[in-house]
């Protein structure tokens, strides 16, 4: 564009911020902020909806309250969209004083809550297992007639699963058939999730050849469900084929299936398989965070490999990861357990 002389205007800008944001290019998002201010070019409340989302994704709250301000000094009025976005960041943190309050700004705004906007409620509530506030907001759709979609529906089908509310869950699945909504992958793999938390096995393969009957693709988070479940219930032979199944689908395994991996193997005793387990992560060059740190402390710990332990230990803090409590727990617990007292008392001290 600058070869050839032509100059962008807001919709321009608007789509490069869009862009820049969803790759989490915060550099650049802010150049072009700056550009926009030399270019005497005002945001519109697109601009600041584009923003809100990428900050609001990455959990950048303070970045999103001030930019909530900015709109009111620049006398930009929020829409649906906005308010959406802060619903959503915010119920993702966790943050409930905070979410209401834009529920009461809407109503006084005479801005009407789409599906979108009771879904993410429904999720925020739903996965801080805050059931009586789902069952509010499922009512309340019905009052204001807005119909559920797919969307709503996995986060309902997620919280009463993830809670093994299953006769719930089931009802949900007979009003999404009822109301001809097709599930999609995330529904699947919420219910394979939850079917298998609660040891239903016979359950998720059920559900699993449904998929195929739908021909709904699994996804990794389907693959991650499965392992756990299975690896739980010490089915050994089903975790290698799935393993297998994901290769062949060229799926790429990620964090959170070497976590499952790792406890499932490391809590049977299997110890070389979570050897081999970390060497395949190293090849496929995925970085642990702290919750394969502590599955491998966890493991390497209870096979009494003391010096892999230490080894863990420094890695971490090379890679700058505080120990959490979860961490010290496992210290504590193989240490104890083999009467090594005094390491016991120092790490009670750290």
């Amino acid at each position: 564009m600058d070869q050839l002389n032509i100059k962008p205007d807001i919709n321009v800008f608007n789509s490069f911020i869009d862009n820049y944001g969803r790759a989490k290019k915060f550099k650049e998002v802010n150049e072009l902020l700056c550009q926009m201010n030399q270019a005497d070019i005002k945001p519109d409340v697109y601009t600041m909806n584009c923003l809100i989302n990428c900050y609001g994704k990455n959990g950048m709250l303070d970045t999103v309250v001030e930019i909530r301000k900015q709109m009111n000094q620049l006398n930009i009025k929020p829409d649906i969209y906005t308010f959406n976005s802060l619903i959503t960041c915010f119920g993702k943190a966790e943050n409930f004083d905070e979410v209401p309050r834009f529920k009461n700004e809407m109503a006084h705004m005479n801005i009407t809550p789409d599906v979108y906007t009771m879904s993410s409620l429904l999720n925020s509530y739903g996965k801080s297992g805050m059931l009586d506030k789902v069952v509010e907001i499922r009512k309340q759709m019905d009052q204001l007639n807005i119909k559920p979609n797919v969307l709503t529906f996995n986060s309902l089908i997620d919280c009463f699963g993830k809670a093994e509310k299953f006769d719930e869950v089931a009802r949900l699945r007979n009003e999404m058939a009822q109301m001809n909504i097709t599930p999609d992958v995330f529904t699947m793999s919420s219910l394979i999730f939850s079917y298998g938390k609660g040891g239903l096995l016979d359950k998720v393969v059920e559900i699993r050849k449904q998929m195929d009957q739908l021909n709904i693709k699994p996804d990794i988070y389907t693959f991650n469900s499965l392992i756990t479940c299975f690896g739980k219930a010490e089915k050994f032979d089903e975790v290698a084929r799935l393993r297998n199944e994901m290769a062949q689908m060229n799926i790429t395994p990620n964090v959170r299936t070497f976590v499952s991996l790792v406890n499932c193997y490391g809590k049977s005793g299997m110890h070389d398989k979570v050897v081999e387990i970390r060497k395949q992560m190293n090849q496929l060059n995925i970085k642990p965070d702290i919750n394969v740190f502590n599955s491998f402390i966890d493991n390497y710990g209870r096979a009494k490999k003391f010096k892999e332990v230490n080894e863990l230990l420094c890695q971490m803090n090379q890679a700058d990861i505080k120990p959490d409590v979860y961490t010290m727990n496992c210290l504590i617990n193989c240490y104890g357990k083999n009467g090594m007292l005094d390491t016991v008392v120092e790490i009670r001290k750290q």
